[in-house]
C-alpha cells in the first residue's frame, strides 16, 4: 500500500508512522498541587511561574496539617503534577510535566 507523499511527509513531521503509529503522552490538566510556608522564595517564584503561565494550582502551607508537614518537611516547595513530584522549584520539570513551551 502506497501512502500519498503529503501524508507520509506529515507523519514524519509529526513523528507517527501510519503502520506503526504509537500513542505520544497527552499533556495533563493544569492542576498541581504545591506545599509551601511563608518566607520561601522559591514557593514564590513558582506561584509566579504557575500565574504566568494559566495554571492551576492548590497551595498548602505545610504548617496546615501533619499530612501537608510531612509532605513538606525535606523542603519547599514540593510541587505534585499527575506526572510526577518534585522539590524546588524547576521549571523545566514544570514544563514537560505540563505541557508548557
Amino acid at each position: 500500500m502506497r501512502i500519498p507523499i503529503m501524508t507520509a511527509t506529515l507523519a514524519l513531521i509529526l513523528g507517527v508512522v501510519p503502520s506503526m503509529a504509537q500513542e505520544r503522552p497527552r499533556c495533563q490538566s493544569k492542576t498541581v498541587i504545591i506545599y509551601t510556608m511563608q518566607g520561601c522564595a522559591e514557593c514564590k517564584e513558582a506561584i509566579g511561574f504557575f500565574s504566568r503561565f494559566g495554571v492551576s494550582f492548590q497551595p498548602v502551607d505545610v504548617y496546615s496539617s501533619r499530612e501537608a508537614f510531612s509532605m513538606g518537611r525535606a523542603g519547599v516547595p514540593y510541587i505534585v503534577t499527575e506526572r510526577g513530584a518534585k522539590r524546588g522549584f524547576d521549571p523545566q520539570f514544570l514544563r514537560q510535566n505540563l505541557c508548557i513551551r
